[in-house]
């Protein structure tokens, strides 16, 4: 029946359950899910002989070998075959690549939608960078190429600028990707305080090595995630769910890299600009300070000169004015010096001498003024205007 009604090759379509190599052959468990996605519908064996798999592999390239992966999406021409021992087969002929990248882009598109629905697609976008950005989350393989590129690039940037870089480690490609990037990116969302942003990275592949990132887990993680998040892996055109949630796509590692510098490029550009503002707005300032200083050093030397002058025609005026004061009490005080000469002359005892007057005074030469100061036997002495003489009290009435 087999031999009779399926003599011509024929187009399958359907998924890559499972992928075994062995001694060059590809055994594949092929099958079909049903509506809900979990449910198989149907389920074949097939096997790419070695020669074959040459054969495709030299026609597409790279391509073939990606297509074969597990949970792919594929449309292959195959040869039924049946043994009565081994049972039912299918010998893989050929391969479609254009059916995967349609099933993946439409797949793709879908979960856009449902992210779209959601308003998910801006929200990470929205989030604002901080002013300089310097403490860094790198996710990406430690063996991609990618990686390297983007720390040299950082390392080597010409304005001397140092990055913190915590690496976390995670699979770049195949089934592994979900898993380990859902991981590491939740462990940097309970350490978000210490970080300014998060790079994804990984260095370039075909469309169909970014299958993996077509993922709306990961898409709605990196949406919902309180870090922005800068997307280069390694893609000139295709665009991925990671790179329109993200807040930044960019092609490469290394243009993450330069990003980075420039984004701090720019800020320092601004503070260069501030200065140079505040120093032009400083000169301008005291400039016309300077300006006004000079205007009222002016004015205020003008007033004093003023003031000096008018200060010193009334110190003359008051010169005058005192010389004429003092005049007058140093007229009347030699009025009256000369009537205390006049005075003092008549009181003088000298000029009392030779007017007849004597002075008497006892051996210390006090003056006697009455006569019960005396007694008998005192010796006194008399004064006159020519001489003085001793005179001894002999009694005393």
């Amino acid at each position: 029946m087999i031999a009779l009604n399926l003599s011509e090759p024929i187009w399958v379509q359907c998924e890559i359950g499972q992928c075994n190599e062995s001694r060059g052959h590809y055994w594949l468990e092929l099958v079909q899910q049903g509506e809900n996605e979990e449910e198989i519908v149907a389920q074949a064996a097939a096997v790419i002989w070695a020669r074959q798999y040459r054969k495709l592999r030299n026609e597409l390239g790279p391509t073939f070998q990606q297509v074969l992966q597990e949970g792919m999406a594929v449309k292959l021409q195959v040869r039924v075959d049946f043994h009565e021992r081994f049972g039912l087969k299918l010998m893989v002929e050929d391969i479609d690549p254009g059916y995967t990248m349609g099933k993946l882009a439409l797949q793709r598109q879908e979960i856009l939608d449902r992210l779209h629905k959601e308003q998910l697609l801006e929200v990470n976008a929205r989030l604002l960078l901080p002013t300089v950005l310097q403490d860094i989350a790198v996710i990406s393989s430690a063996k991609a190429a990618g990686y390297q590129d983007f720390v040299e690039q950082l390392k080597g940037n010409a304005y001397g600028y140092q990055y913190n870089l915590q690496f976390f480690p995670s699979a770049m490609q195949g089934a592994a990707v979900e898993k380990e990037l859902l991981r590491q990116l939740k462990q940097i969302e309970r350490r978000k305080s210490e970080f300014d942003a998060v790079v994804i990275i990984r260095g370039g592949g075909s469309r169909l090595d970014l299958q993996a990132f077509d993922n709306y887990e990961l898409g709605k993680k990196i949406a919902e995630l309180s870090l922005p998040v800068l997307i280069g892996i390694g893609h000139d055109i295709d665009e991925t769910v990671m790179d329109r949630v993200a807040h930044q796509s960019l092609k490469t590692p290394t243009a993450v890299a330069d990003f980075l510098i420039h984004h701090n490029e720019n800020f320092e550009v601004k503070i260069q600009q501030l200065a140079l503002q505040i120093q032009q707005g400083s000169f301008l300032q005291l400039r016309e300070q300077n300006l006004k200083v000079e205007r009222l050093a002016q004015s205020l030397q003008m007033a004093a000169q003023r003031t000096v002058q008018m200060e010193r025609t009334r110190v003359e005026t008051l010169h005058q004015q005192l010389k004429i004061l003092v005049q007058i009490p140093i007229q009347a005080a030699r009025q009256s010096l000369t009537e205390l000469r006049s005075q003092i002359q008549l009181f003088d005892p000298e000029e009392a001498h030779k007017r007849g007057f004597i002075s008497v005074t006892n051996e210390q030469g006090q003056i006697i003024r009455s006569v019960k100061s005396l007694k008998k036997e005192d010796t006194v002495q008399l004064h006159f205007s020519d001489g003085t003489r001793k005179a001894k009290i002999e009694n005393n009435e």
